[in-house]
């Protein structure tokens, strides 16, 4: 079985780092890592995520921008 992809979204290193150690540890997560929505717009547009964790204040583009560009994205 393959282990579930999780994205996550946010702009602080120290919150990247810590939910990136909780979804690898605790729920066995291979985890990949965007500071802002652009670059988390990019990265699911070449790899396929089961999981994103989106911050809502972030520069470029907020999480709400982001979340509704992931909804307008058939994919």
């Amino acid at each position: 079985m393959s282990r579930q992809r999780a994205l996550i979204v946010d702009d602080q290193p120290n919150v990247r780092l810590l939910l990136s150690r909780i979804l690898r540890k605790k729920v066995g997560c291979t985890v990949s890592e965007a500071t802002n929505g652009l670059e988390a717009l990019d990265l699911l547009g070449r790899q396929h995520f089961d999981i994103v964790v989106l911050d809502v204040l972030m520069p470029l583009m907020d999480g709400l921008e982001t979340l509704e560009a992931i909804r307008r994205t058939p994919s």
